[in-house]
């Protein structure tokens, strides 16, 4: 893993990165910007939180908080990666990969069986890391209900 960006710490302690920074975060993208607060509480109980906080965060940002991903798992077999954002203000220093790379290397979850995730316009930065197209002879199914106004 390259070292994060001067003036960086990564955290995987949602309070040091603070639950109202990470949701403020989230609801910056398209697929999070209506989420209520106590779904995404309780998303993030049941995830391990990665954060990237700077010791100067973009003006008028009232966070330290400036990248953010979350892992759902089992601990055992599977995880799941999902809610990569990082603040605008911030983007193109790298702060993508080194989240990823974080994940991947998280003692924990970082070499289960299956670690997958799903992705719109992000797919080159995943492929990176050694994300690859599904198993053509595997069909992906789902049940999806709509929350909140996001499709």
């Amino acid at each position: 893993m390259s070292p994060l960006p001067p003036r960086t710490t990564l955290t995987t302690d949602l309070a040091e990165m603070t639950f109202a920074a990470a949701h403020d975060l989230v609801r910056l993208t398209d697929w999070h910007a209506r989420i209520p607060a106590d779904v995404f509480a309780t998303a993030c109980a049941h995830s391990v939180c990665f954060g990237v906080l700077a010791e100067a965060p973009p003006a008028g940002w009232p966070h330290a908080l400036v990248a953010f991903a979350r892992v759902v798992t089992d601990h055992a077999t599977y995880a799941y990666l999902c809610d990569v954002i990082v603040h605008p203000g911030v983007r193109g220093r790298g702060l993508s990969h080194q989240l990823v790379d974080a994940t991947l290397a998280h003692p924990e979850i970082g070499r289960l069986r299956r670690y997958a995730l799903l992705t719109r316009h992000a797919a080159g930065l995943y492929r990176g890391h050694g994300f690859v197209d599904g198993d053509p002879a595997v069909t992906y199914l789902e049940v999806h209900r709509p929350m909140y106004g996001v499709r």
